[in-house]
């Protein structure tokens, strides 16, 4: 396409200039699509071995600039990716993987909450308890209770 562009240039007829500038726009338009579906591509990737990597660590201390930094990836980028693939900002993401955890934890009825709170990256039973409620409209020794059968 670049070679005919160039021919087109060089023979300097009516509308050349115009021709060549379309010509090249077009190519132009076609390289920024395939990049565009490229990045789009990567960017799926590298969601998914975040959501790998904060199910994996959701016991230790998560946020957008350790992920960055593990990824050696800007925090902010991190945090817009999160946001257009899973619909919600990162920090949303990792509280309601860590209360999808302990719901889990709690099925299994193995462990106290405060184990459970631990186990799921909360700083204390308090902070857990809150956010629990937050998200499921009960708290989790209400919830525990509701599974005992």
């Amino acid at each position: 396409k670049l070679v005919r562009i160039e021919q087109e240039y060089s023979k300097k007829l009516l509308y050349s200039e115009s021709i060549t500038s379309n010509a090249m726009s077009f190519l132009l338009f076609e390289c920024a699509r395939k990049l565009n579906g490229q990045n789009h591509k990567e960017n799926k990737e590298i969601v998914g071995l975040i959501i790998g990597y904060i199910n994996e660590n959701i016991e230790k201390k998560l946020s957008n600039k350790i992920i960055g930094e593990n990824f050696n990836l800007h925090p902010n980028y991190i945090s817009s990716i999160m946001k257009v693939y899973t619909g919600i900002p990162l920090h949303q993401y990792i509280l309601k993987a860590r209360i999808s955890h302990s719901i889990d934890l709690i099925s299994e009825k193995k462990y106290s909450l405060t184990e459970i709170a631990e186990k799921c990256g909360f700083s204390d039973i308090y902070h857990y308890s809150k956010s629990f409620k937050k998200i499921n409209g009960i708290s989790p020794g209400a919830y525990n209770k509701s599974t005992i059968t």
